[in-house]
């Protein structure tokens, strides 16, 4: 039934998380961030102070974005071919060691960026997976996975890196790359930044349980995201779309962090349990930024 819905657009109810609670302002939000960084020292990490903050909303229309083809430069977001050969399965070690270099190579053939960066490794998430505690399961939260000051984070970075005669502790793995390919911290400062992020399922079949839904950016309003991993105020104009039964020869590509952009409005994503009467094979897939 949901199937014949979405092939409609009339779109189909879902559940998505969000961190805060609607009756909290953005003023009201930035004091309820800093409770939470106050109780990180002294409850258990800020773990459970974290879990009271988070509030599942429901009754949402969720859009089949096939119907409308959206693109980076309007939705934030788009759907490109990438046939890969490869049935990765779910073999986290095979991705981390096979994935990531194709998916760079093929980013950069298709934008006019001068250089193209992997931000850390493939991040694979999988039901199945998770019971068995090899890999994350789906993260069933709006969030976004980067900060609204990234390009100044990244400036300092290189700068670290290149002013030290020793490498910090935890470097930054896009510095790392940057200082390797000879630019500097003025070349990062003068040069538009952006994250892209990329998501793919990595099984032979199509994507049927989990798919990942992507919040329209111009439904986003300047104040509602606030940070990365959950920052994000809900509003009853966001507008989400799916790309129903995606497959691994389909690479999803959204916006996590532009520089040029007047307002810090990233595509906002979750992934949505869409509770089949008869639940399918679970799916593993891979984000890679």
């Amino acid at each position: 039934k949901d199937q014949e819905t979405m092939a409609t657009d009339a779109g189909v109810v879902a559940t998505v998380g969000f961190r805060y609670r609607a009756d909290h302002g953005t003023q009201d939000i930035q004091a309820f961030m800093t409770s939470l960084r106050e109780a990180a020292g002294r409850d258990n990490g800020g773990r459970g102070a974290v879990a009271e903050a988070f509030v599942p909303f429901s009754e949402f229309a969720v859009h089949n974005a096939r119907l409308e083809e959206p693109e980076l430069e309007t939705h934030g977001f788009t759907l490109v071919p990438h046939p890969t050969a490869e049935d990765w399965r779910a073999d986290p070690q095979a991705v981390r060691e096979g994935f990531g270099d194709d998916v760079v190579e093929f980013v950069r053939g298709m934008c006019t960026a001068d250089d193209v960066f992997m931000a850390g490794g493939p991040v694979v998430r999988s039901e199945a997976a998770q019971q068995e505690r090899r890999v994350a399961g789906p993260a069933l939260f709006t969030h976004t996975d980067f900060q609204p000051d990234h390009k100044d984070t990244l400036v300092s970075a290189v700068e670290a890196l290149a002013g030290s005669d020793s490498a910090p502790e935890r470097p930054d793995p896009v510095a790392e790359q940057i200082v390797a390919a000879g630019l500097s911290a003025d070349d990062i400062r003068e040069s538009r930044v952006v994250m892209l992020n990329t998501w793919r399922p990595i099984m032979a079949q199509p994507l049927q349980r989990f798919p990942l839904a992507l919040c329209d950016c111009r439904s986003v309003q300047d104040g509602e995201v606030l940070g990365a991993r959950g920052g994000c105020v809900w509003s009853p104009e966001h507008r989400w779309l799916i790309f129903p039964e995606q497959t691994k020869d389909e690479l999803l590509l959204f916006v996590g962090y532009d520089s040029a952009a007047p307002t810090f409005t990233p595509t906002l994503h979750t992934s949505w349990d869409n509770r089949c009467p008869t639940p399918p094979a679970p799916s593993p897939a891979c984000n890679l930024s």
